[in-house]
């Protein structure tokens, strides 16, 4: 199992943006969804090293730890790590990061047969973060 952790507030795919160039449109990301995807990317190259990428089929899970709201901030009993339910959408977190993951630590994101997602807030007082785990499956799977 490789464990990959990004630093910071987890980002998501945005919808691409278009623009009337001459007789033609282009089409392209977000300036920050492209800074967002080269700062992750930079945080997993120095994690990964100068591995060559992964082979056959893979596992996928995708945590994404979201800053504790300081509404949600008690001086007694402060909250435990919980679920969010509201904000960027799962799919969305998942695809950005597998993206970031494509040609790095492994060939294409076709080789990802199992793909587990959740988000949450931290605990009170720890960082945001996202955790990423790549498993290889075995055939017999």
């Amino acid at each position: 199992m490789i464990r990959l952790t990004i630093a910071g507030e987890p980002s998501a795919q945005t919808r691409p943006r278009a623009q009337r160039r001459g007789q033609g449109i282009h089409i392209h990301d977000t300036q920050d969804t492209v800074e967002a995807r080269a700062y992750a990317r930079r945080q997993v190259e120095n994690q990964w090293g100068n591995r060559r990428p992964l082979e056959g089929m893979l596992k996928i899970s995708v945590v994404a730890i979201f800053a504790c709201p300081k509404s949600h901030e008690r001086k007694r009993e402060p909250p435990a790590l919980r679920f969010k339910p509201n904000g960027k959408d799962i799919d969305n977190i998942a695809k950005f990061y597998m993206d970031v993951l494509n040609g790095l630590v492994y060939g294409d994101d076709s080789q990802v047969c199992s793909l587990k997602a959740a988000k949450f807030y931290a605990a009170q007082g720890d960082r945001p973060m996202t955790v990423i785990e790549v498993r290889r499956i075995k055939a017999a799977e």
